[in-house]
């Protein structure tokens, strides 16, 4: 069976980046409407079926539930999952008639304010450094191309 030692990992690297309580209340408003925003405009492609959105979310809730329950953070998985149940029911309730444009406008502002809230702070970004991790960058030699 598998251990959770790559979640408590990837939590504890997370953490170190969202210290500050201003910050962590700034994520708490930014990271829903920016969930909200992705629902949206899945449920605005006409391809995209409501069920196959409940399935997505659903399978995400389940994945969680594997990990947080496990791991004993039973109020998290529960928060969690009303959290999305809420979001996909806002989600379907606004997709008719919320624009496309709008709803881009929303998760740009939830990203951006992502962003903020981590310069008001202080605090570094996890994905910053993901990036850096994963794709380092480097100075171009003298005559070599990209």
């Amino acid at each position: 069976m598998p251990t959770l030692e790559p979640f408590a990992d990837l939590a504890a690297r997370f953490r170190a980046h969202h210290n500050n309580s201003l910050n962590v209340a700034l994520h708490m408003i930014t990271t829903p409407a920016g969930v909200l925003a992705a629902l949206i405009l899945a449920l605005q492609r006409p391809e995209i079926s409501l069920e196959v959105v409940r399935g997505v979310v659903g399978a995400y809730v389940l994945s969680l539930a594997f990990i947080l329950l496990r791991g004993g953070h039973l109020a998290a998985f529960f928060c969690t999952a009303a959290t999305m149940a809420a979001l996909t029911h806002a989600a379907t309730a606004l997709a008719p008639t919320l624009s496309v444009v709008d709803a881009v406008k929303l998760f740009a502002v939830a990203y951006v304010g992502q962003e903020l809230a981590h310069v008001i702070t202080g605090e570094t970004t996890f994905q910053a450094r993901s990036i850096i991790t994963l794709v380092p960058i480097r100075p171009r030699r003298r005559g070599e191309r990209r």
